[in-house]
């Protein structure tokens, strides 16, 4: 089998993506904090919650209310 492009080793893939965990810029979502009334962002926009339906966190950063949302 013959492939027409070059492939990434696995162990490779690993270490440039991980450089990205645990950076992030706060990513609002256009939802009102229910006790403040700030916009909400998602707390960690790179993680959904194994659970049916999909879930996120989200935290306002007026007042650190934390809850869910569906995706």
């Amino acid at each position: 089998m013959t492939q027409k492009h070059s492939l990434m080793e696995l162990e490779e893939y690993n270490k440039t993506a991980s450089l990205h965990y645990g950076k992030y810029e706060p990513r609002y979502n256009g939802i009102r904090c229910p006790k403040c009334g700030h916009e909400l962002i998602d707390a960690e926009p790179n993680m959904t919650l194994s659970v049916y339906p999909p879930r996120t966190r989200v935290e306002c950063l007026g007042c650190n209310f934390k809850s869910t949302r569906v995706l």
